[in-house]
């Protein structure tokens, strides 16, 4: 009798171990991160508009490229909603795959490409390079009379939004790369709201907010170790 219900505790124990097991694997699927033991290897980042090489560690084979690129925004410093990741041709990889559909193994190169419209790219370049007279001329400050096709639809108060959303990005940018004086140039000629930063998210904003405070010389080299 006693070991009849001996037996029956350790299933009911084992019966809960099962139900958590599966609701952190549902969690872990959601979250798109790998489920259980990976091997984990590194790759390198080539971010093509502005030259730069990164070695990313702590990959693995399940790891989606909608994950990867989230991970980027923050520790590149380019916003996610630009990002364009490719991998041996030009071809957009889907954020829905992951290292083992791209056949992405250790030590192989990702390539970053920016959206080229409204010359996205040009101004992370300028920014990257730490040129105020090209920032100016990208639309990064507020009385900047850059305009695109894009611009040249907006009213008034939708282009003051629209040089304030890029006069954050630069500033994002240069932020992440330790550029004091160009970063200081952004906040005294830009027009850098929370309310009009558009859509790089508050997230961004206060991570760089965070980081320059603690840390106004933050370099991001050329060839350094990005943490995912």
């Amino acid at each position: 009798m006693s070991k009849s219900k001996k037996k029956k505790d350790t299933s009911h124990s084992s019966s809960k171990l099962g139900v958590s097991s599966l609701l952190h694997w549902q969690h872990s699927v959601r979250s798109g991160d790998f489920v259980g033991p990976a091997r984990f290897f590194s790759v390198k980042l080539h971010v093509v508009e502005t030259e730069e090489i990164f070695s990313v560690p702590e990959c693995h084979r399940d790891l989606m490229m909608g994950s990867l690129k989230s991970r980027l925004e923050i520790l590149v410093g380019i916003p996610v909603n630009f990002l364009r990741l490719q991998y041996l041709d030009e071809a957009d990889l889907s954020d829905h795959s992951t290292f083992k559909d791209n056949d992405i193994i250790q030590g192989s190169t990702i390539t970053i490409r920016i959206w080229s419209q409204d010359a996205w790219g040009r101004l992370v370049r300028a920014a990257v390079k730490g040129n105020p007279a090209k920032l100016q001329g990208l639309g990064a400050t507020k009385t900047s009379l850059f305009r695109t096709a894009h611009s040249d639809l907006l009213n008034p108060e939708e282009r003051a939004a629209w040089l304030a959303h890029r006069s954050f990005v630069a500033l994002f940018v240069s932020a992440r790369r330790g550029l004091q004086s160009i970063v200081e140039f952004l906040l005294q000629n830009g027009r850098v709201l929370h309310s009009e930063a558009g859509p790089c998210t508050c997230a961004l904003i206060q991570d760089t907010e965070l980081r320059w405070a603690e840390q106004p010389s933050m370099p991001l080299l050329r060839g350094g170790t990005l943490p995912v």
